[in-house]
C-alpha cells in the first residue's frame, strides 16, 4: 500500500484519494479517466507508479505504457505495449478502433482494468483515437484510464481525452517550501537553518525531481543544512536539470559519455546490444559505463533507460543535428542488422535527414503500407512522405499479406507506387495534398497503377462534390486499363456508377451507362436500386436485387458500395427477410476483413432495417456506432446520411429534440445539395416540423426533397414516409383538395407496386381527410389490413392506433379497445414510446384499464434486451452478439443482466426455456 509518508508523494494527499476513489469505483463497475497534468519533472510518473501500486493492491488489472517522442510514428505502438500480443491482431480486424475497444472491454469483463499511460502527449495517432473512444464509452466499464501528460503538447486528440464526460484532471502543484525543507532535512538526517531551507526552495523552486536531485548531491557532499552553506545549495544544483546532466556526465569516462549518448538515440525497448554497438563499446566496457551511469542517477541500474524523460532530452539535445542525424542512421542499419521491428528501424530513419537512400525508402514505404493496412492514415502519410523523399527511382518491396485495398501493382517504378500509396494513406487522412500526389500517379507509363490512382482519385473527387471530374477520371482509366486488366476496368465502371449518383445531373448519363453495362453483379445491384426509386413493380426489383446477390461476389467486397445499393433496393420494396439475410452476411464478411469502411456501411444498412422491420431501439444503437465510424472517415455526404438515419429513429420513438438537434448537426457536416435524395433529410426536416405544428414550412421542405427526385427521374422515396406525410402537412395546412389528390395517386401507386406499408401509411394520412367518421374508419380498416401484410410491425401499430382512435371518436369505444391494445402491445415491441403513450391514452379514454407495462417475466424485456436474449439463448457468445448488433460488449452484459433479473434466471442455459414461445413472436 502506498502511503502518505513516501517522500515521493508529499503533498500528493488530495490526488491519492481521487485515484483511489477512481480505482474503487472501478472496481465497482464505473468507468472513468484521470489525467494527470503537470510540466516536467512535477511528479505525474511517480504519482502514476502509485497508481499502478494501488490498482494492483485493489485487485484490478493493470496495463501500462510510456508514450517516447521517437516512437509518435510508431502505428499503435502505446496500444502494443498496453496488448503485446497484438502484432497480428494490428494487421486484421483488431486494428479497427472498434475492435480494440472491445479488446479492452472484454478484459474489463474478466477483471476491473486499469489502464496507466505515461507521457500521453507522445502516444501515436492511432493510440490517441482508440483511448480516445475508450475514454468517451467507458463510463459503464469496470475501466480507470488513468494518462500522465505535459500541459504545453496539446493537440485534437489529447484534447479529445479532456472532452470524455468521466473525466477529472489533476494538476500536480510545485513542493511548497516547507515539504522541500522536510524532505531535505529527511536527507541530510538534521534540521535544516531557514536561510538554508529558504535556498534548496527557492534553487528547486518545488519541482520534484529537482529536490529529488538536490537531496542526492547534498546528501553525497556531506553537507549540514547550516545558513553558512546556503550559497553552496544554490550552486549544487542548476537551475535546469539540462546543467545537471551535464555537470555529472563531465564527471565521467568517454566511455560513459558514448553511452549516455547512444541511449538518448535508440528506443528503450531496443536490443541492449543496438545501444553498445551504436557507442562502439564492447560488453564488458559497456556494462561498467552502465554501471557508473546508474551511479549517477542518470539511467535505472537494471535497464537501458533513463530515470526521467528530461534527463533523455538533456543529452539528445546536446548532441549536434548533423552528428545526431549520423547516429539515427546508425541506429537503423544496427536494427536491421538486429532484426529488429521495422517500426523501430523506421523511427531511427525518421529521426535522421533523408540522404536519398533506397534502404531506407523500402524500409518506410513498407512501414507506411503497414500503418496504412492497420488503420493509422496518419502514420502512414508520414512514412511514405518521408520514403518518397529518400528515392527518386528506387524499388520499394511490398510487404507480405498486402491488404488488396492498399495495392503495389505490378512491375512498376517506385514512385509511381510511392505516390500511389501515399496519395491513398492521405485520403484516407483527410488530407488535401491526396489530389496532387494521385494525380500524379495517375499519369504513371503502367496502366494497373495509374488506374488504381485514377479509382482512388475519383473518390477524393466525389467528396469533394467534382462527381463530373471523378466520371472522367474513371473514364480515362478505364479505357488504359481494359487490355491489360479487364477485370480492374469492371471495377472501375462500378466506381463510376457508385460516383454518377452523386451528382443530380448526371442521372440521365447514370442511366444510359447501366443500360449499356454488362449484367455482372455490381451493376444488377445498381439497377434493382434505381429500378425502386424509378417506381418499378416490387417484384421486379426484388427479383434483380437476389440475381446481383445471389454468387456472394458482392458480399466479398465489403468496401464497395455495390451491395448495400441491393440491400436499400431490397428494404425499398418490404423484402425484409432477404434484405436481413444480406446485411447478416455482409457482417460476418466485414468482421472477418476488419473494414472500417465496410463496418460503418452494414451499422448504417443495420439502423436502416431495424427501423423499418425491427424495433428502435436497436436502429439508435447501430446508428450511433454508424456515426461514430463515419466520423472517422472522409466524405460529409455519408454522415449526413447516417445522421438522418439515426434522427429518424429517434423521432419515431418519441425523442423529437435530439432528432432535430441531429439534423442540425448533419446541416453542418454537409452544405453541398449533392447529398443523395435517398438520405431524406429534407424530408425529415419536414416530420420533425410538422410535429411541431408548422405545416406550412414542413411542406416546404418536403418538396425541396421531393425536386431533388423529380431531377433525378424518381418517383419514389426510399427512406421515410415522405408523401404520406405530405398528405398529413397539406390537410393541416387546409389544402384539402392537393391532399386529396395525392392520397388517391400514391394508393394506387402503393397497390401498383405491391408495397403494402405504403399503401396502408397513404391509408392512415388519407383518412384524416374523410367527411364522415364511418369513411375514416373504413380507410382505416383498409390500413390495418394492409399493415397486416407488410412486414414492419411499426407500420401496423401506427396503423391500429389510428384505427382504434378513429372507432373510439365514432363512439365504438369497446370496438377500440382491442386494436388499442394490440397497438400498445406493438408499439412496446418496436420501441415506439410516443406511439405506445398515445395507444395507452386512447384506451383511458375508450374506457379500458390499460395493464401497466411488464417490469418482470418476458413481457417485461425491451427490445433491446429481448433481441441480446434470444441470440444468446441460441447460443451466440457475448462477443459475437455484439459483433453481430454493432452495440460493445458491455451494452450486450447490461442487457443479458437485466433480462437475467426480469425473467427470474441466473444462467444462459436457462434463457431457451425461459423465453419459450415468446422469443418467436
Amino acid at each position: 500500500m502506498i502511503t502518505v509518508a513516501d517522500a515521493e508523494l508529499l503533498e500528493r494527499e488530495t490526488e491519492l484519494l481521487t485515484l483511489r476513489a477512481q480505482l474503487d469505483a472501478a472496481r465497482h463497475g464505473c468507468g472513468s479517466v484521470v489525467l494527470v497534468e503537470a510540466p516536467a519533472g512535477q511528479g505525474k510518473t511517480t504519482l502514476l507508479r502509485a497508481a499502478r501500486a494501488e490498482a494492483a493492491a485493489a485487485g484490478l488489472r493493470t496495463l501500462s505504457a510510456i508514450g517516447a517522442d521517437l516512437e509518435r510514428d510508431f502505428a499503435f505502438g502505446v496500444i502494443r505495449q498496453l496488448l503485446p500480443d497484438l502484432d497480428d491482431a494490428v494487421a486484421d480486424s483488431h486494428a479497427r478502433l472498434h475492435g480494440l475497444y472491445e479488446r479492452f472491454a472484454a478484459l474489463a469483463g474478466e477483471q476491473p482494468l486499469a489502464i496507466v499511460v505515461d507521457d500521453a502527449q507522445w502516444a501515436d495517432a492511432g493510440s490517441l483515437k482508440t483511448l480516445g473512444m475508450l475514454a468517451r464509452r467507458i463510463e459503464h466499464l469496470p475501466v480507470v484510464l488513468i494518462a500522465g501528460l505535459r500541459p504545453d503538447q496539446h493537440e485534437p486528440l489529447i484534447d479529445a481525452l479532456f472532452a470524455a464526460p468521466a473525466a477529472t484532471v489533476l494538476h500536480p502543484a510545485p513542493l511548497s517550501p516547507d515539504a522541500v525543507s522536510r524532505l531535505v532535512a529527511t536527507a541530510l538526517d538534521g534540521e535544516l537553518d531557514p536561510e538554508f531551507a529558504h535556498a534548496a526552495s527557492r534553487t528547486t523552486g518545488g519541482n520534484p525531481l529537482l529536490v529529488r536531485e538536490l537531496r542526492r548531491t547534498l546528501a553525497a557532499g556531506g553537507f549540514t543544512g547550516s545558513a553558512s552553506e546556503a550559497d553552496a545549495v544554490r550552486r549544487a544544483v542548476p537551475g535546469t536539470i539540462a546543467r545537471l546532466v551535464h555537470g555529472r556526465l563531465n564527471r565521467l569516462s568517454p566511455e560513459a559519455l558514448a553511452l549516455a549518448r547512444a541511449v538518448a538515440i535508440v528506443c528503450p525497448r531496443t536490443d541492449p546490444g543496438v545501444a553498445y554497438a551504436l557507442a562502439g563499446l564492447p560488453e564488458p566496457l559497456a556494462a561498467g559505463a552502465h554501471a557508473a551511469l546508474a551511479g549517477e542517477g542518470l539511467l535505472e541500474a537494471g535497464r537501458l533507460r533513463y530515470t526521467h524523460a528530461m534527463m533523455r532530452e538533456a543529452v539528445y539535445a546536446s548532441v549536434v543535428p548533423a552528428t545526431r542525424s549520423l547516429l539515427h542512421r546508425r541506429a537503423a542499419r544496427l536494427m536491421q542488422e538486429a532484426g529488429a521491428d521495422e517500426s523501430l528501424t523506421a523511427a531511427q530513419l525518421l529521426a535522421a535527414e533523408p540522404a536519398r537512400d533506397p534502404d531506407a525508402a523500402a524500409v518506410l514505404t513498407r512501414t507506411g503500407e503497414a500503418a496504412l493496412r492497420s488503420g493509422d492514415p496518419d502514420v502512414a502519410v508520414h512514412h511514405l512522405r518521408r520514403a518518397l523523399a529518400e528515392t527518386a527511382a528506387s524499388r520499394p518491396a511490398p510487404a507480405a499479406g498486402r491488404d488488396e485495398a492498399v495495392p503495389l501493382a505490378g512491375d512498376v517504378s517506385a514512385p509511381a507506387a510511392l505516390l500511389l500509396l501515399l496519395g491513398l494513406a492521405e485520403s484516407r487522412a483527410g488530407d488535401p495534398a491526396a489530389h496532387a500526389h494521385l494525380q500524379a500517379a495517375a499519369a504513371a507509363g503502367d496502366p494497373v497503377v495509374a488506374a488504381r490512382a485514377a479509382q482512388a482519385l475519383a473518390r477524393v473527387h466525389v467528396v469533394s462534390g467534382r462527381a463530373e471530374q471523378a466520371a472522367d477520371t474513371l473514364d480515362r482509366a478505364i479505357e488504359r486499363v481494359r487490355p491489360v486488366d479487364p477485370e480492374l476496368a469492371a471495377d472501375l465502371e462500378d466506381d463510376l456508377l457508385d460516383g454518377l449518383n452523386y451528382d443530380h445531373d448526371l442521372a440521365e448519363e447514370r442511366r444510359r451507362r447501366l443500360a449499356r453495362a454488362e449484367d455482372r453483379p455490381a451493376v444488377l445491384a445498381h439497377r434493382a436500386f434505381e429500378l425502386a426509386a424509378r417506381g418499378a413493380p416490387s417484384d421486379e426489383v426484388r427479383a434483380v436485387a437476389e440475381r446481383a446477390l445471389a454468387d456472394g461476389a458482392l458480399f466479398e467486397r465489403p468496401e464497395q458500395p455495390a451491395v448495400l445499393y441491393a440491400i436499400e433496393a431490397l428494404m425499398a420494396v418490404e423484402a425484409a427477410a432477404e434484405a436481413q439475410a444480406a446485411i447478416e452476411r455482409l457482417c460476418q464478411v466485414v468482421r472477418r476483413a476488419g473494414s472500417r469502411v465496410g463496418t460503418g456501411g452494414v451499422a448504417m444498412a443495420r439502423a436502416r432495417w431495424e427501423h423499418e422491420f425491427g424495433n428502435l431501439e436497436a436502429a439508435q444503437e447501430a446508428g450511433r456506432v454508424a456515426i461514430e465510424i463515419q466520423a472517422g472517415l472522409s466524405g460529409g455526404g455519408a454522415t449526413r446520411s447516417v445522421r438522418t438515419a439515426l434522427a429518424a429513429a429517434l423521432l419515431d420513438a418519441g425523442d423529437v429534440d435530439e432528432a432535430e438537434q441531429l439534423l442540425a448537426e448533419a446541416l453542418v457536416s454537409e452544405a453541398r445539395d449533392t447529398v443523395l435524395p435517398i438520405c431524406g433529410f429534407n424530408a425529415l426536416r419536414g416530420r420533425i416540423l410538422l410535429e411541431r405544428g408548422r405545416p406550412q414550412e414542413a411542406i416546404a421542405e418536403i418538396e425541396q426533397h421531393l425536386a431533388l427526385e423529380r431531377r433525378r427521374g424518381w418517383v419514389a422515396s426510399l427512406r421515410n414516409p415522405t408523401r404520406a406525410t405530405l398528405i398529413t402537412a397539406l390537410a393541416d395546412a387546409g389544402r384539402l383538395d392537393e391532399a386529396r389528390a395525392l392520397a388517391q395517386a400514391q394508393l394506387s401507386r402503393a397497390r401498383a407496386r405491391g408495397l403494402h406499408g405504403h399503401e396502408a401509411r397513404v391509408l392512415v394520412a388519407g383518412a384524416r381527410l374523410a367527411l364522415a367518421r364511418d369513411e375514416e374508419v373504413e380507410w382505416l380498416e383498409q390500413a390495418v389490413a394492409a399493415a397486416r401484410r407488410s412486414p414492419s410491425r411499426l407500420i401496423l401499430a401506427e396503423a391500429l392506433t389510428a384505427y382504434g382512435a378513429a372507432l373510439r371518436r365514432a363512439n365504438r369505444r369497446a370496438d377500440a379497445r382491442d386494436p388499442l391494445r394490440e397497438a400498445r402491445e406493438l408499439a412496446l415491441l418496436t420501441g415506439a414510446k410516443a406511439l405506445e403513450k398515445r395507444a395507452h391514452d386512447e384506451l383511458v379514454i375508450a374506457g379500458a384499464r390499460p395493464q401497466r407495462v411488464a417490469v418482470s417475466g418476458p413481457e417485461g424485456l425491451t427490445p433491446s434486451e429481448r433481441r441480446v436474449a434470444e441470440l444468446a439463448a441460441q447460443g451466440h457468445r457475448n462477443r459475437d452478439i455484439a459483433e453481430a448488433l454493432f452495440v460493445t460488449l458491455k451494452t450486450v452484459e447490461v442487457h443479458l443482466g437485466r433480462a437475467y433479473g426480469k425473467l427470474g434466471i441466473s444462467s444462459r442455459s436457462q434463457l431457451a426455456d425461459t423465453l419459450g414461445g415468446y422469443a418467436a413472436r
